[in-house]
């Protein structure tokens, strides 16, 4: 052989087996078309075996009537093959043809057409469980795995289906890498590395394993992986007893993510990772296309140790974060932090469950585990304080209320100091946060401690408890608008929906007119009113904390000073509707934004509830003695007294019966006079007028003095007669009254 010969042999030799493996991959693919196909090809190349001929054409057809537009006959063809109850797997393989796809299903579950859009959401959740079953295969992974060292283009292949497999590939891996020769240790090594993030969380948790070697080995992986989240089990590895090797890879783990988390404490990572968690700032791996995303945990002893269950995807953050916080109280059991934020967490998961129609159950912690309120009442106050204090901050309406009504049963004096911002006590704060609820609960939860010594912000509880009483009034809304003909359609059409109804034509008299009002639950607004502009006006009710999350609602015009889309991105809580829009319109946008906010809509029952609450509880005030004054809220009291709900006048009779005036006493009068009255609430007046008189005279005028000597001969109600008996004993009358009594209704007179 020539010298040129020799020259080329390298050449010929590549070439022969680049052949080679070219023939091998085609033969390769042909078996894997022929594995699928079967034989003789159906309307869409699969054989009758593997997908039903008569499957494949009603697939070809769905697809066909509803790419030209014809969603009606491709929703028959849909539900056909739905009634044919087809293998999830067999439908996938249609889902992933290169003609159909998986977006077909998505568009298709989209349309107009509600027989179309609901069929083909039927067939993605077929489609999702068959693509589950795969990513989640233990004998399809485990096959992949044992691929990886025959080749670099089987590597290639099945790192593919890995990928595919994603953080399901972790428990395997880490099976197969304890019996593992060298080879096929470092081809899993790089195809775990290769996946990347998926597999870090799996493999974080896998951390707490006894297996020193495989210990180590899962160390070496989450330092080449470089992320974040490994920190703190790191760092916990090396502050924990560990054998010497595992300590040495930890250490060098940390240093090729980050060698400045050698100065912090596990707890610091363990309290900065649930934050990142349950603050959205680290991402969790949510299953956007499912109701629920698998969470990892260590099971020891079951499946090697790594498992998943399903966690609903509102709470997915929660949990994973107070898995976190759990694990940094195992390594430092009396972190305060950690136990307050634990709390939080708590409570806000059980917020995101229960408003997704969930129960409130987080799959990972243990079966027999106490309630949310169970904790939140037992963990001590400082503690529930801290949890309030994050949700005032936060804004979390939810996490607020469950925590003040623990705080209802539990607090006591000692936590309502002035705290040590100067703000106040959290629980003092929140009686002055944005959404009334949150307000009405902590005046509800101070009344509970009865406070007998004065405390900072102890003035603020009883003008609450007096807004309270006000929203037995019922819904409330506030138009401010300056052409007449569109207030005054606004004004009839609210009121014809039962709604009060206050009106301002200019910004300075509605912002006026808002500070009067007892309740308010809308406010509408136009662009073009005068002397304070909208804008200005928007602003100064988002100032005052009692406006401060009230919807406000835009009506829209032509000319607006100030565009409605810099109104919505300096303001919350706004919203726009056309100016002629219908109350049904406005009232949907308000919901919308007290959603949004966290708050709740409040009906007639809940505020008639929150009503009599807040009476009873300035009725207990005026009754005991406590630091609190029950005076600044007669006016609110007064008018609930001559409301139309028994109980709650009755409840406000009793409470203004003990402080008594003689404004007090003469319309408790008026209302024992009304006929009109129900008999309950007559008596239960008539005896406050005497509760009165005897603690301050008679106080009544003449006129009033004379209804009542003239009701007592025509008055047929036993029982309001003993009353007014009584009113009158109490004004101590001059003698010459009770003669006439006498002579009028004891002595028989002849007919």
């Amino acid at each position: 052989m020539g010298a040129s010969n020799l020259k080329r042999l390298p050449w010929l030799m590549g070439m022969m087996i680049l052949c080679s493996l070219m023939f091998a991959a085609t033969a390769w693919a042909q078996q894997t078309v022929e594995d699928v196909t079967g034989g003789q090809p159906g309307p869409l190349g699969f054989s009758a075996e593997v997908v039903p001929v008569e499957l494949q054409q009603d697939f070809r057809q769905m697809a066909h009537y509803y790419r030209i537009a014809r969603p009606d006959l491709a929703a028959g063809f849909a539900q056909r093959i739905l009634r044919s109850n087809p293998d999830p797997i067999v439908l996938l393989r249609l889902v992933e043809h290169r003609d159909m796809g998986y977006s077909l299903l998505v568009q298709m579950a989209t349309s107009q057409n509600q027989d179309l859009a609901e069929a083909a959401a039927e067939l993605r959740t077929l489609a999702d469980q068959a693509i589950e079953a795969q990513r989640k295969s233990g004998d399809r992974i485990v096959a992949a795995l044992s691929r990886l060292t025959i080749n670099d283009r089987a590597f290639q292949l099945a790192l593919s289906e890995l990928r595919y497999s994603g953080e399901y590939v972790a428990p395997h891996a880490l099976a197969m890498l304890q019996d593992a020769n060298p080879e096929q240790a470092a081809a899993i090594r790089r195809a775990l590395l290769a996946i990347g993030r998926p597999v870090v969380w799996p493999l974080v948790v896998a951390l707490q394993t006894e297996d020193t070697a495989l210990k180590i080995e899962i160390i070496d992986l989450l330092g080449g992986l470089g992320y974040q989240v490994a920190l703190p089990g790191l760092k916990a590895t090396l502050e924990q007893e560990n054998p010497a090797a595992v300590k040495q890879a930890a250490e060098r783990a940390i240093r090729r993510i980050d060698a400045s988390v050698l100065d912090r404490s596990a707890r610091s990572l363990y309290m900065n990772l649930a934050q990142g968690l349950y603050y959205n700032r680290v991402s969790a791996p949510v299953e956007q296309n499912r109701p629920t995303t698998d969470v990892w945990g260590w099971l020891p002893g079951q499946n090697g140790g790594l498992s998943y269950r399903p966690v609903p995807n509102p709470a997915v953050n929660e949990v994973m974060a107070s898995r976190e916080a759990e694990r940094g109280l195992t390594i430092a059991p009396d972190a305060p932090e950690l136990v307050s934020f634990w709390l939080t967490i708590q409570a806000k998961m059980d917020a995101e469950l229960r408003s997704a129609g969930v129960e409130p159950v987080n799959p990972w912690a243990p079966a027999d585990m106490p309630t949310m309120e169970f904790y939140l009442r037992a963990a001590g106050q400082q503690y529930v304080l801290d949890v309030l204090d994050r949700a005032l901050r936060d804004n979390d309406v939810d996490v607020a209320r469950r925590v003040l009504v623990a705080l209802e049963h539990v607090a006591n004096q000692q936590y309502l100091g002035a705290g040590a911002s100067g703000e106040g006590s959290p629980l003092i704060r929140a009686l002055g946060y944005p959404d009334r609820l949150v307000r009405f609960d902590a005046a509800f939860a101070i009344v509970a401690v009865q406070p007998r010594d004065t405390f900072f912000g102890h003035e603020r509880v009883v003008p609450v408890l007096a807004e309270a009483v006000n929203m037995e009034t019922g819904p409330s809304v506030l138009i401010i608008e300056n052409e007449a003909e569109n207030l005054n359609r606004l004004k009839g059409a609210f009121r014809q929906a039962d709604w009060n109804v206050a009106e301002a034509n200019t910004g300075d008299t509605g912002i006026s007119t808002a500070q009067r009002m007892s309740r308010i639950d809308i406010i509408v607004i136009s662009p073009s009113i005068q002397n304070s502009s909208y804008a200005d006006t928007i602003r100064a009710f988002r100032r005052s904390f009692t406006t401060a999350m009230i919807p406000i609602i835009v009506l829209s015009k032509e000319a607006e000073a100030v565009p409605f889309s810099e109104i919505e991105e300096n303001f919350r809580y706004v919203a726009q509707v056309p100016a002629n829009a219908e109350v049904d319109a406005i009232v949907g946008q308000a919901n919308n934004l007290r959603a949004e906010a966290g708050a709740m809509a409040l009906n007639a029952q809940l505020s008639q509830a929150i009503s009599l609450r807040a009476a009873q509880a300035l009725d207990y005030i005026a009754t005991a003695r406590t630091v609190l004054d029950a005076r600044p809220a007669r006016d609110a009291l007064m008018t609930a007294a001559a409301g139309r709900n028994p109980q709650l006048a009755i409840a406000a009779i009793s409470a203004l019966s003990q402080m008594p005036d003689a404004e007090i006493q003469q319309h408790l009068a008026a209302i024992g006079l009304n006929a009109q009255a129900p008999q309950a609430v007559r008596v239960a007046a008539l005896n406050g007028v005497a509760d009165t008189a005897r603690h301050i005279g008679n106080n009544l005028d003449a006129e009033t003095v004379a209804a009542f000597q003239s009701r007592v001969a025509q008055e047929s109600d036993t029982e309001i007669r003993d009353a007014i008996g009584t009113v009158l004993g109490a004004l101590d009358l001059e003698a010459e009254l009770a003669s006439q009594l006498i002579r009028r209704h004891a002595i028989l007179q002849a007919e």
